[in-house]
This record gives C-alpha cells, structure tokens and sequence, in this order.
C-alpha cells in the first residue's frame, strides 16, 4: 500500500559563492518500504541556471518522491518564465515555460551504516549524496534547456528586420527599398518548386 505524507525538510539555499539549489534531506525517506511517498512543493530563483537562461520569475513547481526498491523516483513539475530575443526583430521577448520530469535518483551511501553500496547511480546528477541530500536542480536545469523555443516571436505576425539597413517594419518602412524578408521555414522550398516547375514548363 502506497503512504502518502508532506515532507517538510526541504532546502532552498545559496552559500556564498554558490548558486541556489532546490534539495531535500531523504533520509528518513529511505529507511521506509517501497512505495511509501512524500511530496513537497518549491519555489527559487535559480541563480545555477544564469548565463545560460535569463530568468524573469522563480522556478516553482511540486515534486512527487517515491521510494523504490533501487531509490527514490522524483516526479517534479514546474513553472517559470525567461527573457529572450525575438527571432525576427531581436526585441526582448518573455517565454512561459512549464515541464515536467520523472527521474530516479540513487543512494551512494547506506542510510543506515553510512558505508558505500556497491550499486552506485547512473550519474552524478541522479546520485543521493552521503549526507542523504537528493537534489532537483539539475534535472530541473536540464529539462527547461530542453523546452527552449528554438525561435520566440514577440508576436506571431512579426515583420522583422530590414536585411539591408535594420529598420524594424513594426514601426514602418524603410528608405532602402528592400522588403520583409520571408521567415517561412518553407520559403526557400517554394522558391525551389517554382523554379523547377517553370524549367519543366519551358523544355
């Protein structure tokens, strides 16, 4: 049977000269059976995600711990919202993200004695450290890279950049007589139809 409770020993903490990480103490939790789980909910800043992402708001979300026979599985989803370039008109832009993931993390140390298990984890973001600490944040960090918008748009009808002076068309035209360029992804496949279909026409 599956016992549920809130798990209260969660940390949020920057040490000086550190970044913020969002971890919890599981010690207790691994001493339980198999199927026993705890669920806590988190909110931070997340400073372990600059330069690489712009954060405007918190990365808040839950976390679901089960206790397995191997470990525990961590089932976390989550919120935030970061600044990035428009991909036409390179205005800043404000992306909402939400993920989720479900990954299972491994105790490098007997709960009980303290002594090295044999089996260790996968990798060192899925490790359960000696002090029983497992922590989310570079899961979390490695999920919201995933969820990028390859190309924000800080509208969906944006004209862009003038190619040949830079002008932005949202605020008119331009004096250099060049137009909008095509952001289709499939302009340059049309162009290419076109062209061969006009060849087969002529021959």
């Amino acid at each position: 049977m599956e016992t549920k409770s809130r798990l209260a020993a969660v940390f949020f903490w920057s040490l000086p000269g550190e970044s913020s990480v969002i971890a919890v103490n599981v010690s207790q939790l691994l001493k339980l059976p198999p199927g026993t789980t705890r669920e806590f909910e988190f909110s931070d800043p997340l400073s372990e995600l600059s330069p690489e992402v712009e954060l405007t708001a918190p990365v808040e979300g839950r976390a679901r711990l089960l206790r397995t026979s191997r470990g525990i599985l961590a089932s976390t989803e989550y919120q935030t919202a970061l600044r990035q370039e428009c991909g036409r008109c390179l205005s800043p832009v404000v992306v909402q993200i939400q993920g989720l993931s479900d990954d299972e993390f491994q105790p490098k140390v007997d709960v009980g004695t303290g002594l090295v298990l044999p089996e260790q984890p996968e990798s060192v973001e899925l490790a359960i450290d000696e002090r029983h600490v497992l922590d989310l944040t570079e899961v979390i960090r490695q999920d919201l890279l995933t969820r990028l918008p390859l190309r924000p748009l800080c509208e969906r009808d944006c004209p862009g950049l003038c190619p040949g002076c830079g002008q932005d068309f949202r605020e008119g035209s331009c004096s250099c007589g060049q137009e909008a360029q095509n952001t289709s992804p499939f302009a340059d496949l049309a162009k290419l139809l076109q062209r061969n279909g006009s060849g087969e026409g002529s021959s």
